[in-house]
């Protein structure tokens, strides 16, 4: 019986001891939870303005985009004008020259015909 009292109190001990370390182990796991914890709140919080600043920066870029659009789309429009412009003004130039050769050689044949016809 002596040995068996011996027994349960040394099981005791070691259970104590046990649950000792269980208790430490548990401690240090709520340590590491809570650290955790404290880093996946931090990163939510960064996320959270990354985000923010990254939805910014897409309107930013829409605006910017949108406007580059536009004076791209007036300036196509623009040169458009001047080719047309120029277009005219080439055909002008065309038709001016055409004239004057047309008056040139009507000349030519006035000043032909009225110095051979003297003859």
């Amino acid at each position: 019986m002596y040995y068996n009292k011996v027994g349960e109190q040394a099981h005791v001990r070691d259970l104590e001891r046990h649950k000792a370390a269980l208790a430490a182990e548990v401690g240090h796991l709520k340590q590491v939870t809570l650290q955790h914890a404290t880093c996946i709140s931090q990163l939510k919080c960064e996320l959270g303005r990354l985000t923010h600043e990254h939805e910014g920066l897409k309107h930013t870029q829409n605006v910017y985009k949108s406007r580059a659009t536009t004076i791209i789309d007036e300036k196509d429009h623009h040169i458009s004008g001047l080719e047309d412009e120029v277009h005219s003004w080439e055909k002008l130039l065309a038709d001016a020259e055409q004239h004057l050769r047309n008056q040139q050689q009507q000349s030519v044949f006035f000043i032909y015909t009225h110095t051979h016809s003297a003859i």
